[in-house]
């Protein structure tokens, strides 16, 4: 296997464990309305999926400085 699909297929697994968490968390805010949460949870879900973006490419980059 080439090394750009095997990091690409292991981001895209990474952004949907990631996803996993977020989407609960929004469909748990909606069931119960909490104020806080409910009026900007569009706003944290976009911040969320944007983040998770950086954190998973910081994280192998982070990764790949302690491979030696």
């Amino acid at each position: 296997m080439k090394v750009l699909p095997y990091w690409i297929g292991l981001f895209i697994a990474d952004y949907i464990l990631f996803l996993i968490p977020t989407g609960l968390f929004a469909l748990y805010v909606s069931v119960t309305g909490f104020k806080i949460f409910s009026d900007n949870l569009n706003l944290f879900v976009y911040s969320m999926l944007e983040f998770g973006i950086s954190l998973i490419g910081f994280t192998y980059w982070l990764s790949s400085m302690f491979k030696d």
